[in-house]
């Protein structure tokens, strides 16, 4: 629910920006775009989400993990991805936000080759995260 709310001051904030320009007639058809790109993305989310409880069982959280998003939001490459997890990281500290709220490290077994497994780095993300 929080991500639609996000995405609707998008759009409202997509819509001043433009009118400030004078481009009206793009608008309209910008405005669809978004909202229906947003609509996609939106449900694509709600797929890949997970529900734990917070640390002192009180409530339900959202999370997602990063490596599910990472090809959803156009990064080939873990490398590339974590870049881009460690600028969100830093822009949450110059805001004195504590990132471990929203930026939780953890590792995954996967299963590789002739049944071996091995350990990868993973991200549980919130809503905060990802905005």
């Amino acid at each position: 629910m929080e991500f639609q709310a996000k995405s609707e001051r998008y759009i409202q904030s997509k819509k001043v920006i433009i009118r400030r320009y004078g481009i009206k007639k793009t608008i309209n058809f910008r405005n669809q775009m978004d909202k229906l790109r947003i609509t996609q993305l939106k449900s694509v989310f709600d797929t890949l989400v997970h529900s734990i409880n917070n640390e002192d069982d009180s409530q339900q959280v959202e999370i997602w993990f990063a490596r599910e998003l990472q090809e959803l939001l156009g990064y080939a490459r873990w490398e590339n991805f974590i870049v881009a997890i460690n600028r969100a990281v830093e822009s949450c500290k110059s805001q004195q936000i504590n990132i471990d709220d929203h930026f939780r490290e953890v590792t995954k077994m996967i299963e590789i080759g002739k049944g071996g497994k091995r350990e990868i780095t993973d991200f549980m993300l919130n809503y905060l995260a990802q905005v």
